[in-house]
């Protein structure tokens, strides 16, 4: 019965459990391979039915519960895919309940039924019948049915929806299973990679893999927060990215470069898929839970029936002359020199040629751009179609970066200003990062994507600094330092050296200006002084005394992010959750060697140069230092320290890496002057 060749033809049709009156002969057949049938799966335990018909979608294995034992039925094939299944809704009493993907027409191409209670073949028989008979589409029911302990199961293939099995049975209960085609998110997984937004090492695993020609499932913890602690279970670190292979964890970035080097990675690929077995390496299947970012519209203007947007307008202004923009050049004014002017006929003029308006109208246009801050007049006074000299707004020298526009209007709740920002800005550097990481920044200060956030910065002006809550304020500022810092990359250039840059950029903020160095030390460090300053960077009268912190915490330091490669890594904080995510950033960054190191043998601590710098905030001595590191390791590391701990030890630090990311700059804006002036 086994060893024979299956035939394409199921091997018990309805009709034949269900004889025609009269067929001797045919009854005497179904008794004997019904008897024959029932001892050889008694016997065997597990019957194989081999399904020929050639549907579209894979059928998975589908898990029984009989006499309330758990087994194991046969694999239903159909074309050449497997996956698998388990029971998740009932039909009781002829009433259909569905635990989920009921509604769902594309998930349901086959639907498998299995009744408990049969007592007699002719109920089986019966129920067969009526339910070749009872459905939408008799064409669909083929079917192959397996009986079990007087259990039976029904497979019914090609079905669409659910209405097309109902009432299959009045006095029957039944367990069902909808067995739809498996999405990429079911198959079997051999890469699954852990992200995030903006983050360089990932972008380098990524392009690894592609290179390779592997494909992979990335979890983007950017869109899914919630599988970071998955994430940090199945690896036991926090940071990004994290690689496994079958279900294997590699580790990190380098640790992938290192397996790849050495032919490990190969045999990883190459070995049995365990990804099934592990859930936290599962991708959601909902949609990321993140709240959708509402789109700030730009400031516009209506000229002559066309609304023109304030990115747009600046656009056309700014082309070169020949190209059509408006003419705008240097001249002197006495003996001081007027950069980047143009005369109010020049502007008057231009207008008339680019939106065909006669002269009276432009002047109303040009008026309404004055009204609104788009320009200003050099010499003060109201805008006259003359030989006045102009200034556009987004090319004063403020000293700001986020004043190309003056804000219009109050600004959004300030954690959705800089979630915005923050993605806009992710979006931009996506598109000028290479395989390796590298960002090129001469191209992205070219684009329209980069001016359209700089205009988005610009609302930064009318958030309320003063009057935010502690933790929304600490969160708020490791926002604005880590997006002011990639601004200013693709907006002043990079700089060959970091004297003065951090003093340099800056953002003003309800009428002030706080440079990153303003940031960090006057409002996270609660205006303690610099590393090298004589003294705090607030003085006793300044405005901005009112915005400080009312203390310091130390973990600041694992979240700020100044460009080098020494620095932590850059993650978004929300003043909800600020407290975890820093403890994951305090973790993920001293579990790096390069960071943090213990050798028993030496007895030295070796530590990243920041806590040298700011060492005060993390303790009064060596000792205290280590006490204070020692709360954000965990495992191997921890015990280490532990151990050092308990006699005397050394204390070093690491060389401080302060490459960056830049594969180019725009020409460098800033002097050492201005600095000086800052």
């Amino acid at each position: 019965f086994f060893s024979a060749p299956m035939s394409r033809r199921p091997l018990l049709e309805a009709d034949d459990i269900y004889p025609h009156s009269g067929d001797e002969e045919s009854l005497r057949g179904l008794k004997l391979g019904l008897f024959v049938a029932i001892i050889s799966i008694f016997c065997c335990g597990t019957l194989y039915i081999h399904n020929a018909y050639p549907a579209q979608s894979p059928v998975r294995n589908l898990v029984v519960s009989t006499s309330g034992l758990q087994k194991q039925a046969p694999s239903f094939r159909i074309g050449e895919q497997f996956a698998r299944a388990q029971l998740d809704s009932s039909y009781n009493h002829g009433d259909l309940h569905t635990a989920k993907d009921s509604a769902s027409p594309q998930a349901i191409h086959v639907t498998a039924l299995k009744a408990n209670r049969y007592r007699r073949f002719s109920e089986i028989a019966t129920d067969i019948a009526f339910a070749k008979t009872h459905t939408d589409t008799p064409t669909a029911m083929l079917y192959r049915w397996l009986i079990i302990n007087f259990s039976a199961i029904l497979i019914f293939l090609g079905l669409r929806r659910w209405p097309e099995v109902v009432r299959l049975s009045r006095n029957v209960e039944w367990s069902c299973v909808a067995l739809g085609p498996t999405s990429a998110e079911e198959e079997v997984v051999k890469i699954v990679v852990f992200s995030t937004n903006s983050c360089r090492f990932c972008t380098k695993a990524k392009a690894l893999l592609a290179e390779k020609g592997w494909p992979y499932t990335e979890i983007n913890l950017s869109e899914y927060p919630e599988k970071r602690d998955d994430m940090v279970r199945a690896s036991n670190r926090t940071t990004v990215p994290q690689i496994f292979l079958n279900g294997i964890h590699v580790g990190g970035a380098d640790d992938l470069e290192r397996a790849e080097a050495s032919g490990e990675l190969e045999r990883l690929y190459n070995a049995e898929p365990k990804v099934k077995s592990v859930p936290e390496l599962q991708k959601p299947t909902y949609p990321p839970k993140s709240v959708a970012l509402r789109t700030k519209p730009q400031q516009s203007f209506t000229i002559a029936g066309t609304v023109v947007t304030y990115g747009s307008l600046l656009r056309m202004l700014l082309k070169p002359t020949q190209h059509g923009g408006l003419d705008i050049k240097n001249y002197w004014n006495g003996l001081s020199k007027e950069k980047d002017s143009f005369t109010g006929c020049t502007l008057v003029d231009w207008l008339m040629s680019q939106f065909s308006l006669d002269r009276g109208n432009a002047l109303q246009v040009a008026e309404e751009f004055f009204a609104r801050q788009v320009f200003h007049s050099i010499a003060g006074g109201p805008f006259k179609d003359d030989g006045s000299w102009y200034r556009l707004q987004a090319q004063e020298r403020t000293g700001a970066l986020n004043t190309i526009q003056i804000w219009e209007g109050p600004a959004d709740a300030p954690m959705d200003v800089t979630a915005r920002l923050r993605k806009m800005l992710d979006d931009v550097v996506a598109q000028f990062c290479d395989v390796d990481g590298k960002v090129d920044y001469a191209a992205m200060h070219e684009s329209s994507e980069f001016l359209d956030f700089q205009i988005a910065t610009c609302e930064l002006q009318a958030v309320d600094f003063a009057a935010m809550s502690p933790s929304v304020r600490k969160a708020f500022c490791f926002n604005v330092y880590n997006i002011l810092v990639v601004h200013a990359y693709g907006e002043v250039g990079v700089p060959k050296s970091i004297l003065g840059f951090y003093n340099q950029i800056r953002y003003r903020i309800q009428g002030n200006d706080y440079s990153c160095d303003d940031i960090e030390n006057g409002v996270l460090r609660a205006n303690r002084k610099p590393v090298v300053a004589l003294g705090p960077l607030f003085g006793p009268q300044d405005p901005r005394l009112q915005c400080i912190m009312p203390e310091v915490d130390h973990r600041l330091h694992f979240a700020l992010n100044c460009g080098a490669k020494s620095c932590p890594a850059v993650k978004y904080y929300t003043a909800d959750n600020l407290e975890a995510e820093l403890a994951l950033a305090a973790r993920g960054f001293l579990e790096g060697e390069d960071n943090c190191a213990v050798d028993l043998q030496a007895k030295t601590l070796s530590l990243n140069k920041i806590l040298m710098w700011y060492s005060v905030d993390f303790g009064n001595n060596d000792r205290e230092v280590a006490q204070t590191v020692l709360q954000h390791l965990s495992g191997e590391k921890q015990t280490q320290l532990e151990t050092l701990m308990k006699g005397e030890f050394k204390m070093k630090y690491l060389d401080y890496d302060w490459s960056n990311d830049a594969k180019t700059s725009p020409p460098y804006k800033l002097s050492i002057v201005d600095a000086l002036k800052g």
